[in-house]
């Protein structure tokens, strides 16, 4: 069978767009619209009669959904090739009703060569887009005048064959597709095949009202097709970054930071796709050769969350690796040391395409995102001890204050001179101590006075020792004279005389 009934054809071209709308495609994959050329030939010839008011209402409706970016060639045949409208979709969409001829074309005769002429004129113009559809409708045969220079031979004549060269070239070079639809059985949309490459042309048969939905779905299919070329280059040119340090110091601030809490190294993962979102699983980091100064082995982690997200086109994710040093070196020793920690890390982002069905109705097999990058090389540098000038400056802060404390709770040394008066065994008896010439902060002296006359006048008998001290430091210093039990204080640096029981004590500064 030559050609496909039209509810085969629903079938086919439902199949080659994925049973999915290519409108629902391009919003998952967020491609703009490709620019692709459509070009429309409808048989206007006699023949046609009434079928063809049906057909013109139907390519009117048909130009309607067209939009900016889909370029039209739109145009009736008969015997002659009407002047045809050339624009862009959206102005087709207001051009069209006006454009077509509301009747058939005068005339008898139906010159399909030159209408495939004219045709591929146009697909092969310099600008022309790389994703093209011609769709072909006529009620008959190739019957052309007798001035035309496409005659009843095609497999002869000189001109025929430079079309289907023209023709095969286009199929070659672009993504073209030919639908030849006939309205009945007793047309020559066979010769489509002989003109283009056969793998790229549809034949359909069916009736005049079914060439709505045909229009429609060929439509579906050529920009399905724009969608799959978009999507096939973002494959081939996208990819998924992974960078991070490179040869990069990271100065560790203490050895708890080295091994508990970790040494953070931050890393971003990239979606260089133009369109394609990406999921990330999971980040495996992998340490070829791992290893350290001898203070400890190596391991690094990576945070939960940021193991699974889904990155759009175009963006970043950051995370960071904690690397950690078990068995770190001691902190607490003279002296500074610097401990190096070589890191290499190979990055390695277990990824896929959430589109991946969408993209298998597409046709294509996308497979896992393309990873480039992921080495991450540094060097973690730990200094530990105490500085010896630090050592050497805690030491004498040390010894400095203790003198100072020292110097300030010791007793000053006794000046000037105390005399006591005591009345003794009927008489009066004195002594008078140089306290300067003692150079000290105590002084002891006795009086030689028996200890049972000492009783007698009120003075602790027992204690016949009589003590001077200095007591404190500076304004609140004071001269403390001891005898016994008894005491009195006298300010330092002021004359003055005290009462101490029966004996006057004087006590003169200079």
């Amino acid at each position: 069978m030559l050609a496909l009934g039209f509810t085969m054809l629903l079938a086919c071209l439902s199949a080659a767009v994925g049973g999915n709308d290519a409108d629902d495609l391009y919003q998952l994959f967020a491609v703009d619209m490709p620019p692709a050329d459509i070009a429309v030939l409808v048989d206007a010839s006699g023949s046609m009669g009434t079928n063809y008011a049906i057909v013109r209402k139907q390519v009117v409706d048909f130009c309607s959904s067209l939009a900016t970016g889909e370029n039209v060639h739109i145009t009736v045949f008969a015997r002659v090739y009407a002047a045809p409208l050339e624009c862009d979709g959206a102005e087709a969409a207001r051009r069209i009703d006006g454009h077509l001829p509301a009747t058939p074309l005068p005339g008898e005769g139906t010159d399909i060569g030159l209408a495939l002429h004219k045709a591929v004129e146009w697909l092969d113009r310099s600008d022309a887009s790389s994703v093209q559809a011609l769709f072909f409708l006529t009620d008959g045969y190739h019957q052309p005048p007798p001035d035309s220079p496409f005659g009843t031979d095609p497999q002869q004549d000189d001109d025929w064959r430079t079309l289907r060269q023209r023709g095969r070239a286009l199929c070659k070079n672009n993504t073209l597709r030919v639908y030849g639809f006939g309205l009945g059985q007793h047309t020559d949309i066979e010769l489509l095949r002989q003109v283009f490459d056969p793998v790229a042309v549809e034949l359909i048969t069916g009736k005049a009202a079914q060439v709505g939905d045909t229009l429609a779905l060929v439509r579906k299919r050529l920009r399905a097709e724009g969608l799959r070329r978009a999507v096939a280059a973002d494959l081939r040119e996208g990819r998924v970054e992974v960078s991070g340090p490179q040869a990069n110091e990271f100065m560790v601030r203490s050895v708890r930071d080295l091994a508990a809490d970790g040494v953070q190294l931050p890393c971003t993962i990239r979606n260089q796709y133009r369109h394609l979102p990406v999921d990330v699983a999971s980040i495996e980091l992998r340490l070829p050769g791992a290893s350290t100064d001898g203070a400890g082995r190596l391991s690094v982690s990576i945070a939960d969350d940021v193991q699974r997200a889904t990155i759009q086109a175009g963006e970043t994710r950051d995370f960071a690796i904690t690397a950690t040093v078990e068995s770190a070196p001691s902190s607490m020793h003279p002296g500074i040391r610097e401990h190096r920690f070589p890191v290499q890390i190979v990055v390695e982002p277990v990824a896929a395409f959430p589109v991946a069905g969408a993209m298998q109705h597409l046709g294509l097999e996308a497979g896992a995102p393309r990873v480039v990058g992921g080495d991450v090389t540094a060097a973690l540098v730990l200094r530990t001890g105490v500085a010896w000038w630090l050592i050497v400056g805690v030491v004498a802060a040390v010894v400095t204050l203790a003198l100072v404390i020292w110097s300030a709770t010791r007793p000053s040394k006794l000046r000037g001179t105390v005399v006591v008066t005591l009345e003794a065994g009927g008489g009066v008896q004195q002594q008078e101590v140089n306290l300067t010439r003692a150079r000290s902060s105590r002084v002891e002296f006795r009086f030689p006075v028996a200890a049972s006359d000492v009783a007698a006048r009120g003075i602790d008998g027992a204690a016949t020792q009589w003590v001077v001290e200095s007591i404190g430091r500076g304004r609140r210093g004071r001269i403390r004279v001891t005898v016994g039990s008894r005491k009195v204080d006298f300010v330092r640096n002021k004359n003055d005389d005290k009462r101490l029981g029966d004996a006057k004590v004087e006590y003169r500064p200079f």
